[in-house]
């Protein structure tokens, strides 16, 4: 006998002992279709994981964010899905109708605890395909467990029944499959386009254009970064939906978003950077943002004269604070589009916060509430030990030429450079390791909220150079040498890069 049978008959073997994985698999596997095909619907694993997530300490969070950044909840993620098919596995041999139990119950705990709001029906269409496809997959491999069957059951058309129930399951999971990519077409062809009264005019200029590998002007929708506390994110009723203003106010407010759409509104270039973006990392993108200054929401609730912070709430439990007591910032957004279109789902839809100048933190997504305080107060982050502030810092990024690449003289140098609302007044690049300092042409500034792009020339010998960049902001203070992780201020440090020139 080959080892190639042997391991063969091995696995059968243990697939046989234990129909709890194989059942398992399908159950998950059945569930994540339908939470892929049908908006709204859970997954369990990620439901749970989304409590988890809540109840780790600070310093875990922390810890895995710094140790395995973006990477750190699909690996979560993963890490609970393995846990599931080892549960079912362990689980050995079972009746149908309990695998199909057990796959109902712990899916309807799972959205039970989970922070992300779904409706009763939602849960009980995903638990209910959890069990059907457990308890049918069960069903189908009885023949090889005696022990819980009768052994003497009549095995007359046992192939037949199998081909039958492999048509059932493939179909299924076919059907399920081709709405899946139906649903994510249609999402993504979906759009509506969104007028601002004030609106943001887009200075596009030919000559940074044309620069390869230079960041775009604006972040397209798509390549804008994204980043959240969920494994799942809300999916929110427009029609239904309401921002609440209440609290500390003579006049509680509730705004649909058509209600937001009839005020006056603005459209501002705002870049954003997540807190825990490194240096010369992509977590940060400039966009076009359109909405209402939360100053003439928070007006319009009139504020007892002793407001200390408003609390922004979101539809999966995140919550963040703005100061009021020293004025609301006028810059800050109620924001509902993005470089001229609805909100997509990823980034706030169908309202958000937008806050110039700070981390990305600040800017709460799926917002639902506004509500004024007079005591003090910390956001979801702050709790966890990241900075209360969330200023952020003046930075730079080399996109051209890139890290470890080739190219000739004169060596062609180009990116991008923001200061929160500080804007930018200069950039410098070096080539010998900050002894001496080129300054780089600036493009023309499309906002003051916005990053700007630069370019710089420079002639150089063949051979292996490091190129650093450094901005200053509009106060002419330059950004920070020292280089610094992301926790709990933000990065710090110049971006460097090393090419060869030949």
């Amino acid at each position: 006998m080959t080892s190639s049978s042997l391991t063969t008959r091995q696995a059968r073997v243990w697939f046989t002992a234990r129909p709890g994985f194989a059942v398992s698999a399908a159950a998950l596997l059945t569930q994540y279709l339908l939470h892929e095909s049908i908006r709204g619907v859970p997954f369990a694993p990620f439901a749970l994981g989304n409590r988890l997530i809540r109840l780790a300490p600070g310093s875990v969070a922390t810890e895995a964010i710094e140790r395995l950044g973006h990477n750190a909840q699909p690996l979560f993620a993963w890490l609970l899905i393995g846990i599931t098919l080892s549960f079912g596995a362990a689980l050995g041999r079972r009746p149908p109708a309990i695998f199909g139990a057990l796959a109902f119950l712990l899916s309807m705990f799972a959205f039970g605890v989970d922070p992300v709001p779904h409706t009763l029906l939602q849960n009980a269409e995903a638990s209910t395909c959890a069990a059907l496809a457990a308890a049918l997959v069960a069903w189908s491999i009885r023949p090889s467990m005696p022990s819980v069957w009768n052994s003497a059951e009549p095995r007359v058309d046992t192939d037949r029944r199998r081909v039958l129930q492999l048509l059932l399951l493939g179909g299924g999971a076919l059907a399920l499959g081709g709405s899946a990519l139906a649903r994510r077409r249609l999402r993504d062809g979906t759009s509506e386009a969104v007028r601002a009264d004030s609106g943001a005019v887009e200075r596009a200029n030919p000559a940074f254009d044309s620069i390869a590998g230079l960041s775009a002007l604006v972040t397209s929708r798509d390549d804008h970064y994204v980043v959240d506390i969920d494994l799942d994110d809300p999916v929110i009723d427009g029609e239904g939906w309401r921002l609440k203003v209440s609290g500390a106010v003579a006049n509680q407010r509730e705004y649909s978003i058509e209600q937001l759409r009839a005020m006056h509104t603005v459209e501002e270039p705002v870049v954003l950077q997540c807190i825990s973006n490194t240096v010369g990392g992509s977590l940060v993108g400039n966009a076009r943002w359109t909405g209402v200054p939360l100053l003439a929401l928070i007006a319009a609730a009139q504020p007892d004269s002793d407001a200390h912070i408003v609390i922004a709430r979101a539809a999966d439990g995140y919550t963040e604070t703005i100061p009021v007591d020293g004025g609301v910032p006028d810059h800050v957004l109620v924001a509902f589009a993005m470089d001229g279109q609805v909100l997509p789902e990823g980034h706030g839809f169908p309202a958000r916060l937008i806050f110039p100048g700070r981390y990305g933190m600040r800017s709460v997504k799926w917002l639902t509430e506004l509500e004024v305080i007079t005591r003090d107060d910390e956001g979801y982050w702050e709790k966890r030990g990241w900075d209360r502030q969330a200023i952020m810092g003046t930075a730079s990024r080399i996109d051209v030429p890139q890290h470890r690449g080739v190219t000739t003289s004169p060596l062609r140098i180009a990116g991008v450079a923001w200061a929160g609302d500080r804007r930018i007044s200069a950039v410098e690049v070096s080539g010998d390791e900050g002894a001496t300092w080129t300054p780089a042409e600036l493009e023309r500034e499309s906002g003051p909220l916005a990053w700007r792009r630069w370019r710089a020339e420079m002639a150089a010998a063949p051979g292996v150079y490091a190129l650093l960049v450094r901005a200053y902001d509009g106060t002419g203070a330059p950004q920070q040498a020292e280089r610094r992780s992301p926790h709990p201020f933000g990065a710090s440090g110049y971006h460097r890069v090393v090419v060869t020139v030949r």
